[in-house]
């Protein structure tokens, strides 16, 4: 079920727009993206900084969900980065939501 497209109220650290929220299969999957890129792997390759950690999405009453899949995409898609989250607790997607981690964080509501 697609939720909606995210508007942002308030934002802090690295950049992250969120763009959009959908439920599958017991699953809430965020898609955001960051562009701020560091080295990853032998090989040296970019990927977004975001995508190497974990996220907290949280409600306005205080329920939390914790990530399971961060994902970054690559080619033309480079800087997208979809978050998985379990949905163990019921959140009100309704309210503001608070995403955040080690290097960002945006509260944001979703619309139709």
């Amino acid at each position: 079920m697609f939720l909606g497209r995210a508007q942002v109220i308030h934002a802090d650290g690295l950049p992250l727009e969120v763009q959009s929220a959908e439920v599958i299969d017991g699953w809430l999957s965020i898609r955001v993206r960051s562009s701020p890129t560091e080295s990853f792997g032998r090989h040296g390759q970019q990927v977004p900084v975001v995508s190497g950690e974990r996220f907290v999405i949280s409600d306005e009453a205080g329920n939390e969900l914790e990530s399971s899949l961060v994902q970054a995409s690559s080619g033309p898609l480079f800087g997208i980065v979809d978050i998985a989250f379990p949905t163990e607790t019921e959140l009100d997607l309704l309210g503001t939501l608070a995403l955040r981690s080690a290097s960002a964080s945006v509260s944001f509501r979703l619309s139709q």
